[in-house]
């Protein structure tokens, strides 16, 4: 049994398994359709999803072919590729509901501050 590892998107955003050839190109061409959902929250935490397509749970199912991740600085290039906070999940609907898990994890651990910064500047 061969392990199910490149997909892309249908246009109803359920994910199809490829060759990798096909998802290379696929991916080049529908990069934005990549991105699920990103935000910036207090000015500075960039909480991103996107699908990768590319299956990360490499010895079970299902595939892991979505990730989430939380960005405490997005504005200092330094800081912008170390994430706080990743999870990867399976189908579109679950990365939405890992992004807001996200987004609540930020609250929790960047609110106050940016509430002290906030109110002391």
């Amino acid at each position: 049994m061969s392990m199910r590892m490149h997909f892309i998107l249908d246009e109803n955003n359920q994910p199809i398994e490829v060759e990798m050839e096909e998802w290379a190109m696929w991916l080049e061409a529908h990069r934005d359709e990549c991105i699920v959902k990103q935000e910036t929250l207090f000015g500075h935490v960039f909480v991103s999803t996107v699908f990768l397509g590319l299956n990360h749970n490499f010895m079970t199912e299902p595939p892991h072919i979505f990730e989430t991740m939380v960005f405490p600085n997005h504005r200092r290039p330094t800081d912008a590729m170390c994430e706080e906070w990743a999870r990867r999940s399976s189908t579109w609907d679950e990365a939405l509901e890992v992004h807001a898990e996200a987004v609540q994890w930020a609250h929790a651990h960047y609110g106050q501050w940016a509430k002290f910064v906030e109110d002391n500047t």
